[in-house]
């Protein structure tokens, strides 16, 4: 699995984790990490990075509708060696195989993604610009047509790549258990990975739902080492409508051609 560059902008020695309690383990180990009392409460569900991988992407594959919100930071690496940080949210709406929206608030930009299976449209809510295009029917196959046409990436795109064969873990060179960990109330397990220019960390919650509750990405590439960090809140029976995946334009909006659309809303346009 390689996680999606724009996302975090890519994933140097597997992490020196410095973590209170907690003692970096290798995938090999058949030891069961023991918390403190009243820290985590239930087992780990699976110790090994690799089959905790395939677990929860087996799960997400799994899902049939799902809402998910995004609560991020990003490091933008400066000529000086130097990072600039910026925050964000986005949030997913999803009917799987083809029907999504996405709404992505950050310091830099507002957008939203709307997606029925036939026509993408992109809105930029606060300058009123949107462009509509044809789509391919299903998300999957939306995701790399939007990639190689549009040079259009989405946030936290590996959610959609998990447990398929573009989860490409052949990649992965070393990874390593961490130990528990509690994310917003969730029992979750810490995993570390490192692939070719990135190192990344992963905590998946434990129990009968084997999703991703914390991504934290570090490009490793870079003298900087930027990283990008997000936490994952799911809900599993969301509310969908029949305006939920229906884009309907503001009455001062203006539509524009997407090429048109992608120049206008250049980095650091709203």
């Amino acid at each position: 699995m390689h996680p999606h560059p724009r996302t975090a902008a890519a994933l140097a020695a597997l992490l020196a984790i410095a973590l209170a309690g907690c003692k970096v383990r290798s995938s090999t180990s058949d030891r069961t990490e023991k918390s403190a009392p009243g820290e985590i409460s239930s087992a780990p569900s699976d110790t090994n990075p690799i089959s905790a991988l395939r677990s929860m992407g087996s799960y997400l594959r799994g899902l049939k509708a799902f809402q998910l919100d995004v609560n991020g930071t990003k490091d933008e690496p400066l000529a000086d060696g130097e990072n600039l940080q910026f925050a964000g949210t986005v949030h997913y709406v999803v009917r799987t195989p083809d029907a999504m929206r996405v709404e992505v608030r950050t310091d830099r930009k507002y957008r939203d993604f709307v997606y029925d299976g036939k026509t993408l449209t992109i809105f930029a809510p606060r300058t009123g610009y949107y462009a509509t295009v044809a789509a391919p029917p299903t998300i999957r196959e939306l995701l790399d047509t939007a990639a190689a046409r549009f040079d259009l990436e989405f946030p936290v795109a590996d959610v959609f790549l998990w447990g398929t064969e573009r989860a490409d873990l052949d990649s992965i060179k070393a990874s390593a258990y961490v130990g528990p960990a509690n994310i917003g109330g969730r029992d979750c397990d810490q995993f570390t990975y490192r692939q070719t220019g990135v190192d990344w960390q992963l905590w998946i919650e434990r129990g009968s739902r084997p999703l991703p509750c914390k991504l934290v990405i570090t490009t490793t590439s870079l003298p900087s080492r930027p990283e990008y960090s997000a936490v994952l809140t799911w809900d599993l029976s969301p509310t969908l409508r029949t305006s939920t995946f229906a884009f309907t334009p503001p009455k001062d909006a203006h539509p524009i051609k997407l090429h048109d659309f992608m120049d206008t809303t250049a980095v650091g346009a709203k």
